[in-house]
């Protein structure tokens, strides 16, 4: 509902910031919250927020490319993908964009 509205409004990815986590936000600036990256993970993946790797959750809608080895979004910047969850990673990203008809870019 609302919550998870404006988290894809404003968050573009969460990580680990001295063991606890931090939500990046798409203006600038990171907020931290009191959760583990496991807590999150659950909590938001009905958000469209995808574990890309032990350290980062990314809002989908913030991707902009799949790479081998990184996530690129649309900020321009490159976060790491786990080797592990490469496959995992695209397969969740392509259902999200199918579910809520977002363009491919």
């Amino acid at each position: 509902g609302g919550l998870y509205d404006g988290l894809l409004r404003t968050v573009k990815a969460f990580s680990r910031l001295a063991h606890q986590p931090g939500g990046h936000l798409i203006e600038g600036g990171v907020v931290t919250v009191r959760s583990s990256m496991h807590g999150l993970e659950e909590e938001l993946a009905l958000a469209g927020f995808i574990r890309v790797h032990q350290g980062y959750l990314v809002n989908y809608r913030q991707i902009k490319l799949i790479q081998d080895q990184e996530v690129v979004l649309v900020s321009g910047e490159s976060l790491p993908i786990s080797r592990r969850k490469a496959s995992e990673v695209r397969a969740c990203f392509l259902e999200l964009v199918q579910k809520n008809d977002q363009l491919v870019f």
